[in-house]
């Protein structure tokens, strides 16, 4: 009976992935910021993370207390519970879904990081490493590629054809590296760390990178005053590509600021004309208080 549930699940995904979706938002138009409460979604334990799929039909959320963290997917917009799995036995960090949303990946506090099969509702590998995984993001072009990033200051590059393999060891944090976000227009790797840096990575392309085989490089530093030594939890570069947004937490004052850092982009990709705007606003959170920055390039 189960398994004859969970085929009849698949199948309303999958053709659900097909159907056409209406925006109401035309091409151009800014966004709006959501005023009403619209639905509520039931679990059983602490939320730490949430992700929605690539075409924003599936929700994830990693809850869990007591050594036992789930993975609960939700169909959107219904809100219905498709499928739950124990995942890990410590805190989910982050979660990644593919371009075409068939697979899906969970990092953790239990030193893993997990590959899952949505169509199979399957664990297809994990990826075990030294210390605590903070971030973990596929690669939008290659395909079984991803990178990680962990709390021992190294973030990795693996390939996932048919087992885990580590491919590359990148360094160039020397504390732990938070948070990790591609640049899809430019296809280069940003990575954030708890001293307030932040690395830009270059990926060179090779003839056999289909089958794995890319070189990844340090390309620059991005070191900003205003966070030095501020831990940066969160790093996000919207699909306009023009953008990178930083979050992080400041608990030793309430003077705080939301800094715009303007920096235009000229020849080679280089950074310049930086300019720096105090007409900001307090974003205030719970026992925390986050602080968003914006870098334009």
């Amino acid at each position: 009976m189960n398994q004859h549930i969970n085929i009849q699940i698949k199948l309303i995904i999958y053709q659900r992935k097909s159907e056409e979706v209406k925006w109401s938002r035309k091409e151009g138009e800014s966004y709006e910021i959501p005023l009403q409460h619209s639905l509520s979604l039931e679990s059983s334990a602490n939320c730490q993370i949430l992700k929605f799929s690539s075409l924003g039909r599936l929700l994830v959320c990693g809850c869990g207390v007591l050594g036992q963290h789930f993975l609960f997917f939700y169909d959107i917009p219904s809100g219905k519970v498709i499928h739950k799995v124990l995942a890990h036995s410590d805190v989910i960090y982050d979660l990644d879904w593919s371009e075409d949303d068939e697979n899906m990946i969970s990092a953790s506090a239990d030193y893993c990081v997990k590959l899952w099969n949505i169509k199979l509702w399957k664990l297809i590998c994990a990826f075990v490493h030294p210390s605590f995984v903070y971030s973990a993001k596929f690669q939008p072009t290659l395909k079984d590629i991803l990178v990680t990033g962990c709390y021992d200051h190294v973030i990795r590059i693996w390939n996932y054809n048919k087992s885990a393999q580590l491919l590359q060891e990148l360094e160039g944090h020397n504390v732990a590296v938070n948070s990790l976000c591609w640049n899809k227009k430019t296809m280069k790797l940003f990575s954030a760390d708890s001293a307030g840096k932040i690395k830009v990575w270059k990926v060179q392309h090779q003839r056999n990178a289909s089958k794995g085989f890319v070189n990844y490089e340090l390309e620059k530093g991005l070191n900003f005053p205003e966070i030095k030594g501020i831990s940066v939890d969160k790093i996000i570069i919207p699909v306009s590509g023009n953008a990178l947004f930083l979050f992080f937490v400041v608990m030793q004052s309430l003077d705080l600021w939301i800094y715009l850092l303007e920096k235009f982009l000229y020849a080679m990709n280089l950074f310049q004309n930086l300019t720096i705007l105090k007409d900001a606003a307090l974003l205030v959170g719970i026992c925390y208080f986050y602080v968003m920055t914006m870098v334009m390039y």
